[in-house]
């Protein structure tokens, strides 16, 4: 017999099991992520896919703006692949002539990863995404490689993106554009 979860809950004992697997995961203490038009299930933990969504679906990246001093294909370096294409959201646009020393919260930067001919279908996106709360002693960036299919080849905290990237973090931790 099939129970839905209102009757797993039901009894004291179910419920307070229910409750200590939920907390034990974590999920009353997750910071929230960045408001999206994907809706309000996504103001959980940040993840690789609900970012492959949110920059495919709910906001396509193809359709964002480019850094002004970085347009079109660019020469790019390891680990990304010798050629990139980088987006920014719109939060990120904002951010151009008014920054403060750190991007908004949800702000995305997307890199395609390219191979040696500009008109390649790029080999990865790698994706630094702002979220309030996941990572401070970084400047809150959530680092994800995807393929462009959405396989997920590396999310969170990335040790190498970190890293690299902190020879930038008077930038917020942005190489391709001085703010």
């Amino acid at each position: 017999m099939k129970r839905n979860r209102k009757q797993m809950t039901e009894t004291p004992l179910a419920g307070a099991v229910v409750g200590a697997l939920l907390a034990a995961l974590g999920g009353c203490t997750q910071p929230p992520i960045p408001d999206s038009e994907a809706g309000e299930d996504d103001r959980t933990t940040p993840t690789a896919a609900k970012l492959f969504a949110l920059v495919n679906e709910a906001d396509p990246y193809l359709d964002w703006a480019q850094f002004p001093d970085v347009q079109g294909t660019v020469p790019s370096t390891a680990p990304h692949g010798p050629m990139a294409r980088i987006f920014i959201n719109a939060l990120v646009e904002e951010s151009l002539d008014d920054f403060d020393g750190a991007l908004l919260d949800g702000a995305i930067i997307v890199k395609e990863n390219l191979g040696e001919s500009t008109s390649e279908k790029a080999d990865a996106l790698t994706i630094m995404w702002k979220v309030s709360g996941f990572d401070p002693e970084n400047n809150d960036w959530f680092w994800a490689n995807i393929t462009p299919d959405g396989e997920v080849n590396a999310e969170g905290k990335i040790e190498g993106c970190i890293n690299c990237h902190t020879a930038a973090r008077a930038n917020d931790f942005i190489f391709l554009h001085e703010f």
